[in-house]
């Protein structure tokens, strides 16, 4: 597993500093977890299960630039990672040039376990990389998820420098009490 995930690393690092033409630019992190439906296993318990006003990946890259505001950083990259292809697509589309998503596909690695030790290694290489990258962020908007708070773990992100999901949702006016299926 250590050379896949040197691997993998090593891509998306490479692949990273040539888009950002610069290796020490101000960083936030974005996770956006929509669910387990869309990685076509078990129940959606996402950020896709609240009603959003306008497209998720879009409120959440409004909230990483309020954080930049609130960290004193100025033109920062922007991480963005989901467990979805549209929404970081969609993000990527919202603020060009701004916003890096990370080309993981996002694999249950629960369900992978009967696909073979390659495949579940290969699943783990991709999300253990993603980890990596975000934790190299100077903040994170962070979804309710287990890989948000690997990377807040992992990043040492101090006080103050991450925005939850619900604080997002707040900032958009997105109530839990109202739960419809929205636009990516």
């Amino acid at each position: 597993m250590g050379s896949l995930l040197e691997e993998a690393v090593g891509k998306e690092l490479r692949r990273l500093r040539a888009w950002e033409g610069r290796s020490n630019a101000p960083r936030i992190a974005v996770h956006v977890r929509t669910g387990d439906k869309t990685m076509k296993v078990g129940s959606s318990l996402g950020v896709l299960e609240y009603h959003w006003p306008r497209p998720v990946a879009h409120s959440f890259v409004d909230c990483a630039l309020a954080l930049e505001r609130r960290l004193g950083l100025y033109n920062s990259t922007i991480f963005f990672f989901s467990d979805s292809l549209e929404v970081k697509e969609e993000a990527e589309r919202y603020l060009p040039g701004r916003v890096y998503a990370s080309k993981t596909s996002a694999k249950h690695t629960d369900r992978m376990r009967s696909h073979g030790r390659q495949a579940l290694h290969n699943a783990l290489s991709g999300a253990l990389s993603d980890v990596f990258i975000a934790a190299m962020a100077s903040g994170m908007v962070a979804s309710r998820s287990g890989f948000s708070d690997i990377v807040i773990e992992f990043g040492g992100f101090p006080i103050g420098s991450t925005i939850s999901q619900l604080e997002c949702m707040a900032m958009n006016n997105v109530s839990a009490d109202h739960v419809r299926t929205p636009n990516l």
